[in-house]
């Protein structure tokens, strides 16, 4: 019991830590990177075999708990909770008692955008940061990723700001494949 009260403990400070930190730092691309200077949302192309309920809502559904942060529709688990962020715009914070935990940052965009900069610069990118991105496409969109086996980072641009999405496993493995099992079937970049 101890052990889950000091996992449920660390999952609440890590989570103060990144609202505390914002969604990334500057959005100006590194001093001496050749990357800045147009916006490269990543926007890939629509996937042949769309469902008929993903055409009709706009996005894709599950049987999760359904969340929009501006233009991102995703749901997530029945066994997470929602973190309250203490007022923050544009933030979402899902955790469970075992450390497994979904988080969603909306930005704007900066002048002269390029998302590899942006991710650079990102406090929330982490390791991903050095080099370890990789395209992958979710629901028709191209978002850049990077995965440890314990984190997935994600991140994608469009026309109204930069979204960045952490999958992070806990103790519990089950729990960090239904999470993203579903969050990877429903995440929605308009």
């Amino acid at each position: 019991m101890k052990t889950k009260r000091i996992i449920s403990l660390l999952c609440l400070l890590i989570a103060a830590a990144l609202i505390f930190a914002g969604c990334g730092a500057e959005n100006e691309p590194p001093a001496g990177s050749e990357n800045g200077g147009s916006v490269s949302s990543g926007q890939g192309g629509e996937e042949q075999s769309s469902e008929s309920s993903q055409a009709s809502a706009g996005h894709p559904t599950a049987d999760g708990n359904p969340r929009t942060v501006r233009d991102l529709y995703v749901e997530y688990p029945d066994f997470m909770i929602e973190i309250n962020n203490n007022g923050a715009l544009d933030v979402c914070n899902f955790c469970t008692e075992t450390g497994t935990a979904l988080y969603i940052c909306a930005d704007d965009l900066g002048d002269n955008f390029e998302i590899d900069a942006y991710i650079a610069n990102s406090l929330l990118a982490g390791n991903a940061a050095n080099g370890g991105l990789e395209d992958m496409v979710i629901n028709g969109r191209t978002w850049r990723a990077s995965d440890s086996g314990r984190r997935l980072y994600l991140a994608a641009a469009n026309d109204d700001g930069v979204y960045e999405v952490i999958l992070t496993r806990g103790a519990s493995e089950q729990e960090y494949t239904d999470m993203y099992d579903l969050v990877m079937k429903t995440l929605w970049l308009a």
